[in-house]
């Protein structure tokens, strides 16, 4: 087996869960009737990425977002400004491709190895689309899958990672020609095509979410983000008491699943059942800060149960919240493109999920800033902004974990351990505040270590 064929096939599986997020709606306004800079460690193995990307809540990077009524279908639904989403390989569409014959893959996946039909160069080219996807530079997959499903029409773990790239563009049009293609050609990979489901639901096509997602519970019948995806469309189809029990078969299989809460706390609302959903929004809340959602829902349920004043303030809040998050969506639709201020626009994201204590986002946003920095800004410039911001959200194990990467990989910089110094001081480690100050004198000084 090529060298390359391990990573190549770890991609083929990293890529449900790297779509794993369910639906939610973009403005949560009131129901309705590398080595990364993440927190959970620097330099993730495929494995490790595989496992965060499974684990992790919806990036509301990523969470699906309701059709922009301002899109174009040219657009395949990109909630951004008309000329990013139309720029070079951004331009182009899933339905100019060529096609294969039917049954051309059908033993693809019963194959050991479902890359054998490749070249190595191909091989090397599906690698570094997989990578470019986990970095998120959706433009160098794009170019690269492109050329690789004109040379192999309609490669199935190519088609796969197609629809995940437009999935995370929210071109759901798009995406749904993708994954459509994919499963012509690789039905009984049905399972790994919850991304498909969310793009239905995203586009309002409720029905068609519902069927879809029954068909990947089918197949996995313990996935999380599947099953509160199929209670999310029967809510929406008005079958409240089936959302009900789909959402806390959720949260029995993952107990902190912040949205699955805060949609619980929804159907519960709407049910009548005030006190319940009371509870369950303030502990969505609790999970979610940056989530308008929960906030909207407690100032609801404190007005039906008469505490007007706490409503009041519940409201006031969810405002301020809500108007982040909608500053956030708009910033993280501009990102996925890589424009030319991509740098700019990740430190405010940053800023922004910092204010909102989200954990997830702000990672990824460091990530972006970090991959996107111009001559003159250090790497430990961004090691120290991280720290700095996971501490300002109150994670210790996140900011523990960012001065750890900060020392590794940025041990000859004075100016880290002036940082680290300061940082073991407030969490009151004495002997790696010493250690850290006299590594600074030494560095500042020009002492060799």
């Amino acid at each position: 087996m090529n060298k390359l064929a391990p990573l190549a096939i770890a991609l083929c599986t990293i890529l449900a869960a790297a779509c794993g997020d369910a639906p939610a709606d973009a403005t949560a306004e009131a129901p309705q009737s590398a080595p990364a800079i993440s927190s959970v460690a620097p330099g993730m193995s495929a494995q490790d990425v595989a496992q965060a990307l499974r684990g992790a809540a919806a990036p509301s990077e990523d969470s699906i977002t309701r059709h922009d009524a301002g899109a174009t279908a040219a657009d395949g639904g990109a909630p951004v400004s008309a000329p990013l989403s139309r720029q070079g390989v951004f331009a182009r569409r899933p339905l100019e491709l060529p096609r294969a014959a039917p049954g051309a893959w059908a033993d693809v996946y019963a194959s050991k190895n479902p890359l054998g039909a490749l070249t190595d160069a191909q091989k090397q080219s599906f690698a570094d689309s997989g990578r470019a996807f986990l970095r998120r530079d959706f433009k160098d997959a794009l170019e690269r899958l492109y050329a690789l499903l004109t040379e192999q029409p309609d490669y199935p773990p190519a088609q796969l990672m197609l629809g995940a790239t437009y999935y995370k563009l929210r071109r759901y049009e798009d995406s749904i020609e993708a994954h459509e293609r994919f499963l012509a050609h690789a039905p009984d990979q049905v399972g790994t095509t919850q991304a498909l489901a969310h793009c239905y639901y995203g586009l309002g096509r409720y029905e068609q979410a519902l069927a879809h997602y029954e068909a990947v519970v089918a197949a996995n019948p313990s996935s999380p983000e599947a099953l509160r995806g199929l209670a999310l469309s029967k809510m929406r189809l008005g079958d409240l008491d089936g959302a009900l029990e789909g959402l806390r078969r959720v949260l029995q299989l993952e107990p902190d699943h912040a949205e699955a809460q805060a949609f619980l706390a929804q159907v519960l609302y709407d049910q009548g059942e005030s006190k319940a959903a009371l509870e369950a929004a303030e502990r969505a809340r609790e999970l979610a800060p940056g989530d308008p959602r929960p906030w909207y829902l407690i100032s609801q349920c404190l007005h039906e149960l008469g505490d007007d004043e706490a409503a009041e303030l519940a409201q006031a809040n969810w405002k301020e919240v809500a108007r982040v998050a909608q500053d956030v969506r708009a910033l993280e639709a501009r990102v996925a493109y890589r424009p030319p201020d991509t740098h700019s626009l990740a430190l405010r994201l940053v800023e922004l999920h910092t204010k909102m204590r989200d954990l997830r986002g702000l990672s990824e946003a460091l990530d972006i800033a970090a991959q996107s920095r111009p001559p003159g800004v250090a790497e430990v410039d961004i090691r120290i902004l991280a720290l700095d911001a996971f501490e300002r959200t109150g994670s210790r194990a996140a900011a523990e974990n960012a001065a750890q990467a900060l020392e590794k990989l940025c041990a000859e910089d004075v100016a880290a351990w002036k940082r680290l110094e300061q940082w073991y001081q407030a969490v009151g480690d004495s002997t790696n505040q010493i250690r850290a100050g006299e590594m600074w004198r030494r560095l500042n000084s020009g002492e060799a270590r």
